[in-house]
């Protein structure tokens, strides 16, 4: 997502979505940068080629697979912990994202380690 030349206004938005990915809104960033939220959204997909909620569904399910491999933590209650509540969304976006389910990251994790 970033490389590309970018203004700052979608830099501070990617970063953002990187710090509070657990809690941010497009409607929370435009009222703390005072632009519109549909100004911002565009500007986003147009600078990077993303939409502001798959640039957010993809940095939670980036951290979500790093705590799947480095926690025991279950897989519900890390799809909770990085903003993705709907159990259905998550294991269709995670498998779409990294080509297997979550469950599976876990078992080679496990298998790994023995």
């Amino acid at each position: 997502m970033i490389g590309k030349n970018i203004s700052h206004l979608v830099s501070d938005m990617i970063k953002e979505i990187t710090q509070n990915y657990q809690n941010i809104s497009l409607n929370n960033l435009a009222r703390q940068t005072n632009h519109n939220r549909s100004y911002l959204g565009s500007t986003l997909k147009k600078e990077t080629g993303i939409s502001f909620s798959k640039a957010l569904t993809d940095q939670r399910l980036l951290v979500a697979y790093n705590l799947i491999n480095i926690s025991n933590k279950t897989i519900l209650t890390i799809s909770h912990e990085v903003g993705i509540s709907n159990q259905t969304f998550f294991y269709k976006k995670f498998q779409e994202k990294f080509g297997q389910t979550p469950n599976n990251i876990r078992k080679k994790k496990k298998q790994l380690h023995y």
